[in-house]
């Protein structure tokens, strides 16, 4: 905050996806200013001859740029598979918009401004349903689905088994596979505990293949924890599978 005064600059960057709880607080602050302070800080300090209002906003009290701004700033800083990330749960969040975030990059690109191509890049191959993805985990599936060359999934798609109705957080109906995931939310109870076996067992006598999958599985080995998958999607969907590309 110190250096936001003594710049009369905003948090921008690390520090605003920080803000955002996009990523973790950085070790220098960050922050975009109008000018460059005459004494030496102990910060990350860019400057521009104009930060527009729909650029800027607060966050308990500290100013920082909007979600949009701070989103095309960090495509140019970061490594693109974490940026990726860092992307689609700012989509799933609802805190930024597709079709916005696509216009203001395309206003202010230029080409040193490299993260407005990276963004539109990245916007033009994101799913929907990314969108309507409850978790970033999701979004990461719905990321493989494409490189696999796969039928879109539904997301929360609704089916009854065992005479009541299911939703199955990813899914081909046509194939009859589904993909839970596993290890988000607790199961603080017996009963969701034994509720979550006897709605597995309704779906494997419906003749659905599930798979469990997990924050880890997708994280150390995400082409590895998908290839079943999508040899399973692409053989009972009479889909081909292309070679992932990661």
């Amino acid at each position: 905050m110190a250096t936001i005064l003594v710049t009369n600059g905003v948090a921008a960057g690390r520090s605003a996806g920080a803000l955002f709880q996009l990523l973790e607080s950085p070790a220098l602050p960050e922050v975009i200013a109008p000018r460059r302070p005459r004494q030496r800080l102990s910060a990350i300090v860019h400057t521009t001859a104009e930060l527009l209002a729909g650029d800027r906003t607060l966050i308990d009290g500290i100013p920082t740029t909007s979600p949009i701004r701070t989103l095309i700033d960090l495509g140019g800083q970061l490594p693109r598979p974490l940026f990726e990330d860092v992307l689609d749960t700012a989509i799933v969040r609802g805190l930024v918009r597709a079709d916005p975030l696509a216009a203001r990059a395309r206003e202010l690109w230029a080409p040193r401004r490299k993260g407005c191509a990276v963004v539109l890049d990245l916007l033009e191959q994101r799913h929907p349903d990314v969108a309507r993805a409850a978790n970033i985990w999701e979004a990461k599936v719905v990321r493989l689905v494409r490189q696999f060359g796969l039928p879109d999934p539904q997301i929360n798609h609704r089916v009854r088994v065992g005479g009541r109705v299911r939703y199955l957080d990813l899914a081909w109906p046509e194939a009859k596979v589904a993909i839970e995931f596993d290890g988000f939310v607790p199961h603080s109870t017996r009963r969701v505990f034994d509720d979550d076996r006897v709605r597995q067992n309704d779906l494997v006598d419906d003749d659905w293949s599930v798979f469990r999958v997990t924050k880890t599985m997708l994280d150390t080995d995400p082409v590895g924890t998908f290839r079943p998958i999508a040899a399973k999607v692409a053989r009972d969907s009479r889909h081909p599978v292309k070679s992932a590309q990661v």
